[in-house]
């Protein structure tokens, strides 16, 4: 090995293992997936999430959870409404520690603590991985609910979860193009009482949809008062802090994140 091969080994193992003492997450676990590095002997082909992408997922994601929480969907015996349905926003902080996951390129679930964040000390997460590369469509495939495991569906319907961030790989795997999407929520749902059978309870409050938003949200046309547009009829909206500041006379000035 040259002296120059030698000085670029050493100063990538000194540029890891700075990068991994300054890993902010190493808070919460030593193998924190924010602090994992990516895997470089996983040749990796895309790694890209575009805005159009983000713009997507969260759509068929309320999409899916207006449709129940008005009633248009049967689970799995009854139709039912969702009173407390919250609408879903991308979350940076959350689809930046997926695509540290992902381009791990193991599909494997991350333990409690090594995906915790300061803002959720539960953190929901879903891995998907398929043969085939056709997006958009691994999006809507990874999200349909018909397709998803009673856990996986449990999170997705969870009322109190409202923030998701998703990464994904495109990558090579003994001559085998594979995609491996990895989503995480919060807060995350506690999906204890689920088997592969089904969960033993519902993941929201039975009854008109909105009529127990939590503090903090607004749903449909009172979203107006706030100067804020819903595209979801049923599902309650965060307002953000800024607003409520300007609104507190309205009696929505509490917060539950």
């Amino acid at each position: 090995m040259s002296h120059q091969l030698t000085a670029l080994v050493v100063l990538f193992t000194i540029t890891m293992a700075k990068s991994y003492e300054e890993c902010v997450y190493k808070k919460f676990d030593q193998n924190h997936a924010g602090c994992q590095p990516r895997n470089t002997s996983c040749n990796i082909l895309n790694n890209e999430v575009t805005n159009e992408d983000k713009i997507l997922i969260v759509k068929l994601y309320n999409q899916y959870r207006e449709k129940v929480a008005l009633g248009n969907e049967t689970i799995p015996d009854s139709t039912l409404k969702a009173a407390n349905m919250r609408e879903m926003e991308w979350d940076d902080e959350l689809a930046y520690l997926a695509q540290k996951h992902v381009e791990t390129c193991q599909s494997k679930y991350d333990c409690h603590a090594c995906k915790q964040i300061d803002r959720y000390d539960h953190v929901g997460q879903m891995i998907y991985v398929s043969s085939t590369t056709d997006f958009p469509s691994e999006w809507e495939k990874m999200l349909n609910p018909y397709n998803l495991i009673p856990h996986h569906k449990f999170q997705l319907l969870s009322a109190e979860t409202w923030r998701v961030g998703c990464g994904k790989v495109v990558f090579e795997d003994s001559g085998i193009v594979k995609t491996m999407i990895i989503c995480n929520y919060g807060p995350g749902a506690d999906v204890k009482g689920c088997t592969m059978e089904g969960c033993s309870t519902l993941p929201f409050k039975t009854g008109s949809s909105c009529t127990e938003c939590p503090s903090g949200t607004c749903c449909g046309d009172s979203c107006q008062s706030f100067g804020i547009h819903s595209n979801f009829t049923g599902l309650c909206k965060w307002i953000p802090v800024s607003t409520l500041a300007t609104n507190e006379g309205s009696g929505m000035n509490g917060r539950v994140d």
